[in-house]
């Protein structure tokens, strides 16, 4: 793993919640020149944060919550890796000793 998305993600998951809303849009707003295993890795420790995010109720400010969501390659790469997610079996997502009763799956590949 490139030693600065390492960086990147062990930080990011130090900040509190607050620091971690307000750097989303910063996160996102990279996934554009990262490759798409760094990109993938990225994503695993931001989407989750957003649970948190709170919604305005109007569409001019929803849209000034997180711009960088507007751009059309930052929108695939944020639905091609939700896709990835929601196709995983949820062994995958668990039990990492469980794999190897998996026909498909094999730590090697899903790990990198």
């Amino acid at each position: 793993m490139n030693m600065g998305v390492l960086y990147v993600k062990k930080s990011y998951e130090r900040l509190s919640l607050e620091e971690r809303l307000a750097n989303v849009d910063l996160m996102f707003s990279c996934l554009g020149s990262l490759s798409e295993f760094q990109g993938d890795v990225i994503l695993s420790v931001t989407l989750p944060t957003l649970k948190s995010l709170r919604i305005p109720n109007y569409k001019e400010k929803q849209e000034k919550l997180v711009p960088s969501i507007q751009r059309e390659e930052i929108a695939k790469k944020i639905f091609d890796f939700s896709i990835k997610v929601l196709l995983l079996p949820y062994v995958a997502l668990t039990d990492k000793e469980s794999w190897k009763d998996q026909p498909s799956l094999s730590a090697e590949k899903i790990s990198g």
